[in-house]
């Protein structure tokens, strides 16, 4: 048994296979430089998938598109069923990378990466070279200078967390609220934490507002109706 293994090895490795395995060698290369180039980009905006997440799927999916193409020659089996279930079946990895952080939702777009990802291996192990380049550029460019299009675009687009901190026993709620959404923030919900041995009352306000916004003229306003100790505005994450 052992011995018509080693037999199946040696003639499939013969001069007449050394094109093709330099091809699919070539395949890998590419979809590993994809899956770098991918995952570098959500590495950098520190999300939860990285490098090494985004490249083991852009490899394994254009292997499995390398299998799915050798076993349609060779056993007359239809190429894209294989390539089929990799595509839905990616979906559950990509629901991994989605995360509801208060009213915001994350993540969405390391999904649809993880998706793009997986779209580019397959591309890449049927031998379309240059389709799968021009969609990497578009990604790469929809990842990058699209985003700061769209927040140029779309400023107030942004949730973020306005956290204040009073020293008093009360503050009047209905006053705090047209102060806050008078210097443009628009408030979407808020949560009141009361210290009462502590006379403190800590308020945070889930808001949507520019990205470049000075709280200077905001700090001023809430010192006019209590004893403000502390303002902070928290950026959510990127996508």
């Amino acid at each position: 048994m052992e011995s018509e293994i080693l037999n199946e090895i040696i003639s499939d490795t013969t001069n007449n296979s050394i094109p093709q395995y330099v091809s699919i060698a070539i395949k890998l290369l590419v979809s590993f430089v994809e899956g770098l180039i991918l995952g570098l980009e959500r590495k950098i905006r520190q999300q939860a998938i990285g490098m090494r997440t985004v490249i083991i799927i852009t490899v394994a999916s254009s292997l499995v598109m390398i299998v799915s193409i050798y076993l349609g020659e060779s056993h007359g089996t239809d190429p894209a069923r294989i390539a089929a279930q990799v595509v839905s079946g990616i979906g559950f990895l990509g629901g991994g990378a989605i995360i509801k952080q208060g009213l915001n939702v994350r993540g969405l777009t390391s999904a649809a990466t993880i998706w793009g990802a997986s779209a580019l291996g397959l591309a890449t192990g049927a031998g379309l070279y240059i389709p799968s380049a021009i969609t990497l550029a578009i990604l790469m460019f929809t990842l990058t200078l699209l985003d700061r299009i769209e927040g140029k675009i779309f400023p107030t687009e942004r949730t973020k967390m306005l956290s204040l901190t009073f020293n008093n026993d009360s503050i009047d709620i209905t006053k705090l609220h047209e102060l806050v959404e008078k210097n443009h923030f628009g408030i979407m919900s808020t949560d009141i934490d009361q210290k009462i041995e502590e006379h403190r009352i800590e308020i945070r306000f889930s808001v949507r507002t520019a990205d470049e916004i000075d709280t200077t003229e905001l700090t001023k306003d809430l010192l006019t109706i209590g004893n403000l100790t502390e303002l902070s505005l928290s950026f959510y994450a990127g996508k």
